[in-house]
């Protein structure tokens, strides 16, 4: 490869990089475990070799120098190009009236470069999907870190060249990325840090013109103003996200997850009848999803997650007959299924509902949440602890009961996990 000037243009970009050559040598280590999981044994002398061409990189280094540095290899010198004749340099081939064919032909292989190929981001497209379905055994507070992770390698290849079809799909992975960090910050309190990532998704979703994800990142956004305590700003969030929608499957989340439970928060009975019904029909648009749908899924909502949410939208409404109704039909479900945050939350739903009913039932109630926190023990979130403490206030006078008095021992503990 004598006389393709690879050392030079190695030298030059490593330097504009801020980079000595242990330095690179570290980064390009770095690169290949996080991009293949391969372990390389690149070091200081052999970037040294490189750059005085004494020895050429080989096919795999020249890969990562590319991806690190958003080059191709022609670009870094170490592919000749037949285009690239010398007539390309002479003055009489260049037409006035047109560009230079050199510039021609620099531009081709900028357009023709990419850092990234198919199979890479299919593979970033099977991270997120496992990211969903681990979600609920592992819990955010083990899987943030490493989906943290994930969306940094997507914003390092999305600072160099791509195709376009393929950087659209980077752009929807990141944006996913962001909006399933966005959920995990609220599912951990964390809303400040939620509003920043579901901001983030909603903008990306834009770029590519996806209303699906911009509808799924609303739907989180009301999610957290929920938990937030803002209802008001949670459904009109839930109803702009089902403008995004355009009753999709994402809608049946909106109305349910979204609209009618903030509803319920606000006393609205007639706006939780019709936003409960509005997701029912919606959902009988699509193939019913069977079980329970993880709580992350960007797919159809399952029929026992629209029920729980149903649920969820009477308690404060003091409806405690509507409440059974829809457990009574999510119960067996959940308790087949491996969702422990959701064989929590409707246990939780149905003890508030017993103490705020004209015949309340506080000792039963409360040990029902006794059973909620136990259940969910190992993985507390958010949601569950906030009822949890809601269902305390609401049986404050029954305080002196030893079971409503274990409530809220077993609240300390689950607060300080």
């Amino acid at each position: 490869m004598t006389g393709t000037d690879y050392g030079h243009q190695l030298k030059q970009a490593r330097e504009r990089h801020g980079l000595t050559q242990q330095g690179l040598a570290d980064k390009l280590v770095e690169l290949a475990w996080v991009q293949s999981k391969q372990r390389v044994g690149v070091e200081r002398q052999m970037i040294s070799k490189w750059e005085r061409e004494v020895k050429a990189p080989d096919k795999q280094y020249r890969k990562l120098l590319c991806s690190l540095y958003g080059m191709t290899e022609q670009q870094l010198g170490f592919c000749s190009n037949a285009l690239l004749s010398p007539a390309l340099f002479e003055a009489s081939t260049i037409d006035p009236m047109f560009e230079s064919p050199l510039d021609i032909v620099e531009r081709l292989q900028f357009l023709s470069g990419s850092n990234v190929n198919d199979q890479t981001v299919t593979q970033l497209e099977s991270v997120v999907d496992a990211v969903v379905e681990a979600y609920e055994m592992q819990g955010p507070a083990a899987l943030a870190a490493r989906v943290v992770r994930q969306r940094q390698q997507v914003q390092q290849l999305l600072e160099g060249p791509q195709h376009p079809r393929q950087r659209d799909r980077l752009y929807l992975i990141a944006g996913k990325l962001s909006a399933l960090l966005g959920y995990m910050a609220v599912n951990l309190g964390k809303f400040s840090t939620a509003t920043a990532y579901n901001r983030e998704a909603f903008q990306l979703g834009h770029i590519i013109e996806s209303s699906d994800l911009q509808a799924w990142v609303r739907g989180t956004q009301s999610f957290c103003a929920y938990y937030a305590g803002d209802f008001r700003a949670a459904v009109d969030l839930a109803r702009d996200g089902q403008r995004y929608a355009k009753n999709g499957p994402q809608a049946v989340r909106l109305a349910s997850n979204g609209e009618a439970r903030a509803l319920g928060k606000l006393g609205d009975a007639r706006g939780v009848d019709e936003a409960v019904q509005r997701a029912y029909r919606l959902a009988e648009r699509f193939e019913p999803v069977p079980g329970v749908s993880p709580c992350i899924s960007f797919g159809l909502y399952s029929n026992a997650r629209t029920a729980s949410n149903a649920a969820t939208a009477y308690v404060d409404l003091g409806l405690p007959e509507r409440v059974r109704e829809y457990a009574d039909q999510v119960m067996p479900t959940f308790e087949a299924s491996d969702s422990v945050w959701s064989q929590s939350l409707v246990r939780l739903d149905l003890a508030k509902s017993m103490v705020l009913s004209e015949s309340p039932e506080p000792e039963r109630a409360a040990n029902l949440v006794v059973e909620a926190l136990t259940i969910s023990a190992e993985r507390p979130i958010t949601s569950v602890l906030k009822r949890s403490r809601e269902f305390v206030h609401a049986a404050s006078r029954w305080n002196e009961l030893a079971a409503v008095s274990e409530v809220a021992e077993t609240l300390q503990i689950a607060e300080r996990r």
